[in-house]
């Protein structure tokens, strides 16, 4: 796929649109092991998925690298492990109803490598992350606790 480093006035119209949109969510979930709350990707989804819709937008994401690695981590009980730690690149790309289209933006992520959810729950969190930075207006529809986002 092409490159397009310069939003087309379709795709920053739609994005504007979206963002005057977006209205605060409630967190609805809570991370026990972490200690924060926490809006679920589905909760997100929700609110976000008709509005890109009716703006005539949608997001492609291209997983462009994975990879394993063990580290030394500490525990919440200040042990010290051998922990597998998933690494992912991707490729986000925004495309408008029209054709025209803006990206690739890059964003990767690391999550425990805890089996095949750990893509899931990874791509889920980078994608609500890349969306979060391209619409949020003021930090509405999340906060975020975690750290291994680039």
């Amino acid at each position: 796929m092409e490159t397009s480093t310069k939003m087309p006035h379709e795709i920053a119209k739609a994005v504007v649109a979206v963002m005057g949109k977006i209205r605060t969510l409630g967190k609805d979930n809570r991370n026990e092991h972490g200690r924060y709350n926490y809006v679920s990707v589905d909760k997100f989804y929700e609110l976000v998925g008709p509005l890109l819709h009716d703006a005539g937008i949608f997001v492609m994401v291209d997983e462009k690298k994975s990879e394993v690695s063990v580290r030394e981590s500490v525990d919440n009980y200040g042990k010290v492990k051998n922990i597998a730690w998933l690494s992912i690149d991707y490729d986000f790309s925004l495309f408008h109803e029209t054709g025209v289209f803006y990206g690739p933006v890059q964003r990767s992520i690391q999550v425990i490598a805890s089996g095949p959810q750990a893509y899931a729950s990874g791509v889920s969190f980078v994608e609500k992350y890349f969306l979060r930075s391209l619409l949020d207006r003021k930090s509405t529809c999340l906060n975020y606790s975690h750290t291994d986002i680039s």
